[in-house]
């Protein structure tokens, strides 16, 4: 049923700009039997929307995986193993990974995550907006953060995956096909030089 004071009989669904809502419906979505298995599947052979951007993700969809949704991944995960974050800030802030960035572990959140024995899935959604530049550099400090409480932990690190889950316009915008664009420049650009590293 749609409501008229929605603006052209929409419904909420059709309006709303929050990730958040998007997010919840999607994991939902995957507690659902046979469907983690069938996104794992899916995420494994999607064609990115981005050119010369090549989906390398190769995720062992017969595995068990667990969905998560408004993941408070650091302060859970130190809690969990028996640290506080705010009573292990000084030890937290003397690893090489995570240094003054220690503070950040207490509320850092992610949208969705995947876990499973070896491998962990972060996924930042953008329903509405495309990301910015200090958000880039927010899944390369999470990269460090990561390594950082494993190592503090004494666990054996996984293999991370980011992927970015944004509406198909968002990837055809200037932040894509701009010389100068937060997505050329942070994505493109950057695996171009990943690969020239490992090609050297």
């Amino acid at each position: 049923m749609d409501i008229s004071y929605f603006g052209n009989n929409k419904n909420w669904k059709e309006i709303t700009r929050e990730e958040r809502l998007f997010c919840s419906h999607l994991y939902h979505k995957l507690l659902e039997p046979g469907n983690i298995k069938q996104f794992i599947e899916w995420l494994n052979t999607i064609k990115s929307p981005v050119v010369d951007f090549t989906n390398t993700i190769k995720l062992n969809s017969d595995t068990y995986w667990e969905p998560a949704f408004e993941v408070c991944f650091y302060r859970d995960l130190l809690r969990a193993n028996g640290f506080g974050v705010k009573e292990n800030l000084e030890k937290l802030k003397s690893n090489n990974y995570i240094g003054e960035e220690a503070i950040n572990l207490i509320k850092r959140t992610f949208d969705l995550a995947l876990f499973s024995e070896d491998t962990i899935v972060i996924i930042e959604a953008k329903a509405a907006q495309g990301l910015t530049s200090t958000q880039f550099k927010e899944f390369e400090t999470d990269e460090n953060l990561i390594k950082g409480v494993f190592e503090f932990l004494n666990l054996k690190m996984p293999r991370i995956v980011f992927i970015i889950l944004a509406a198909e316009q968002y990837y055809q915008s200037t932040s894509f096909r701009s010389l100068k664009g937060v997505g050329k420049v942070n994505l493109v650009e950057k695996l171009e030089m990943v690969k020239a590293r490992f090609m050297a």
